[in-house]
């Protein structure tokens, strides 16, 4: 077969291309860390950015989140009625200093968030989306989300997303909005979360069937 080597005019394009794209690259690279719009998530990684991102009408703040987040499940537990009901809880949080900001390298961020699903199932969540529209449950007379931020806050039109999975290891990205304290009577705050998240090792053992002597009934 004849060995065919590019012309010089074919060096050059490729070259050219190539500048190009590299000149893209570093681009976007800047609008990322620039843009006060959350960054768009692959949804086929665990490779998370482990970011809290909080968008104001005037500003915007950025926190890394301290450690994997704890993942709780399958836990019994009575309603106000009486009735056993199973609930699932998500909770992690921020350190200090904000990686950007304004007043908010003055305080960490929590989050905690609950619901129910009876038909819970570990291997079929990715790919799922939990919707918790407010912060308060009427039915529960409970709060089943909280966002503390300077002070505990009501964290409205929840949206968790189960992205990925690696072990008991889950890859989220969590949104919502709460009052913003630093914005007056209608200020809100959106929030935007990309994390990992990790189902603890004795709800593994109770989805698989593995018996706990702490959480079997009587």
């Amino acid at each position: 077969m004849e060995n065919v080597s590019p012309r010089r005019g074919d060096r050059g394009f490729y070259a050219t291309k190539m500048r190009h794209t590299l000149l893209l690259l570093v681009l976007a690279v800047i609008c990322g860390c620039e843009h006060n719009e959350p960054p768009v998530i692959d949804q086929t990684t665990m490779n998370s950015s482990n970011c809290l991102t909080l968008v104001a009408t005037d500003r915007t703040a950025k926190y890394t989140i301290g450690k994997v987040g704890h993942f709780y499940s399958h836990r019994a537990y009575k309603s106000p009625s009486g009735a056993k009901r199973e609930k699932h809880q998500i909770m992690f949080e921020t350190v200090l200093p904000a990686i950007s900001g304004g007043l908010e390298y003055d305080s960490e961020c929590i989050i905690g968030l609950d619901w129910e699903d009876p038909n819970f199932d570990a291997d079929s969540l990715v790919g799922r989306a939990i919707r918790i529209p407010t912060s308060y449950n009427d039915e529960l007379q409970d709060q089943v989300t909280n966002f503390y931020y300077y002070e505990h806050l009501d964290f409205d039109d929840v949206l968790i997303k189960f992205l990925a999975r690696e072990g008991n290891r889950f890859r989220i990205e969590v949104t919502g909005t709460a009052p913003d304290p630093n914005g007056g009577a209608d200020g809100r705050l959106r929030i935007h979360v990309d994390t990992i998240v990790e189902l603890e090792k004795f709800d593994m053992e109770r989805i698989y069937g593995i018996p706990d002597k702490e959480q079997t009934e009587p």
